[in-house]
C-alpha cells in the first residue's frame, strides 16, 4: 500500500512540474517554475513527500510502477535542468549538475516543511529565495560549463 501511495505522489509531482514547465518556453524561467512546483508540492504535501523520499519507503526495486514513475519525475528535472543551465544533456556532466540540482531544491523543501528557514511572514520571501538560489547555482553551472570544469567521466 506504502508502494501505491509513493507512486502516486511522484506522478502527482510529475504532473505539477509539467505543468509549471509548460507556462513559459524560455528555459530558465521554466527551471524556476519546476523548483517551485517542486517545493510547492513537498510544501502542500509533506508527509507524502517524506514517505517518497525516505529511507523507510518502499523498495523501487520491488515495486516496478513506483520505480517507473520515480524515475520520469526524476527525468523532468534532469531534462530541465540541462536546458536550462545550458548543459550537454548526457553523461557524466549532465547527471552531476541534475544531482546537484536536485539535491538543492529537496533540500530547499525539506528546510521549508521542517521550518528551518525563517521567512518573517514576508508572502514574497520564499519566491525570491528559491529564485535566488537557483539563479545563482545556474550561474555557477553555466560557468562550469564554459570553462569544461563539469565532471567527465572517470576525474573525481
Amino acid at each position: 500500500m506504502l508502494a501505491a501511495i509513493a507512486e502516486a505522489g511522484f506522478v502527482r509531482l510529475r504532473t505539477a512540474m509539467d505543468a509549471a514547465s509548460a507556462t513559459t518556453s524560455e528555459p530558465l524561467s521554466s527551471m524556476l517554475g519546476v523548483g517551485h512546483a517542486y517545493i510547492g508540492f513537498a510544501r502542500a504535501n509533506p508527509a507524502l513527500y517524506r514517505l517518497m523520499f525516505s529511507a523507510a519507503a518502499p523498495d523501487r526495486a520491488r515495486h516496478p510502477g513506483l520505480d517507473e514513475a520515480s524515475r520520469a519525475a526524476y527525468e523532468r528535472c534532469a531534462g530541465g535542468v540541462a536546458r536550462a543551465f545550458g548543459v550537454n544533456n548526457s553523461g557524466e556532466s549532465a547527471r552531476a549538475a541534475a544531482v546537484a540540482t536536485w539535491a538543492m531544491v529537496h533540500g530547499i523543501a525539506s528546510l521549508l516543511i521542517d521550518n528551518r528557514i525563517e521567512l518573517a511572514g514576508d508572502p514574497g520571501a520564499e519566491t525570491r529565495l528559491v529564485d535566488s538560489v537557483l539563479r545563482l547555482h545556474g550561474a555557477g553551472l553555466n560557468a562550469a560549463s564554459r570553462t569544461g570544469s563539469l565532471p567527465k567521466p572517470g576525474r573525481p
